[in-house]
């Protein structure tokens, strides 16, 4: 039952990706919703957006080992920084012609900072990708009778595929 459970979760969301694929004409459209979301349904996108499967399962084995201190990291602290790159920075950012931080770092310093920028945040997706795959993997080892080790190779190939199925389905014009 779980599994159907989960199968039928998967399959919902990939339809509402692909109804939704239909509304993207441009790459603004698809990073930012074409700038057209309430700001409550926009934080809340953000938020589910921030905190992965990692924090999900982590943060409670965290917590049953150390207690409060030891999650004050994530999700706590984490949750603080997105509260000020809110209120702070995108304040300022919304308004401007910008898709990503190394956008406005063009903008404001040039192209070399741009790449430099690029190159500085690049690597700090590994480990986040990493502990996706990972939590994906555990839950995958919970659901069906495979090792952890295999659920993150289903789940990356899954990811792969959907990532190019996706970029079949989405054309953007600029």
């Amino acid at each position: 039952m779980l599994i159907a459970f989960v199968l039928f979760y998967l399959a919902l969301n990939l339809a509402v990706g692909w109804w939704a694929s239909k509304k993207v004409h441009t790459t603004q459209d698809f990073v930012l919703a074409g700038r057209n979301l309430p700001f409550a349904l926009a934080t809340m996108v953000t938020f589910a957006t921030w905190f992965g499967s990692e924090t999900i399962l982590g943060a409670p084995r965290e917590f049953v080992h150390g207690g409060v201190l030891s999650i004050i990291e994530e999700p706590f602290g984490a949750a603080l920084g997105l509260v000020i790159v809110g209120t702070v920075y995108a304040r300022k950012l919304y308004p401007l012609k910008v898709l990503t931080f190394s956008d406005y770092f063009r903008q404001r310093f040039g192209n070399f900072s741009e790449k430099l920028s690029a190159m500085v945040m690049v690597p700090s997706y590994f480990g986040w990708i990493s502990a996706q795959l990972v939590a994906l993997g555990l839950t995958l080892h919970l659901l069906l009778p495979i090792s952890t080790e295999w659920g993150i190779v289903m789940g990356a190939t899954l990811g792969y595929d959907l990532y190019f199925i996706g970029r079949n389905v989405v054309y953007f014009h600029n």
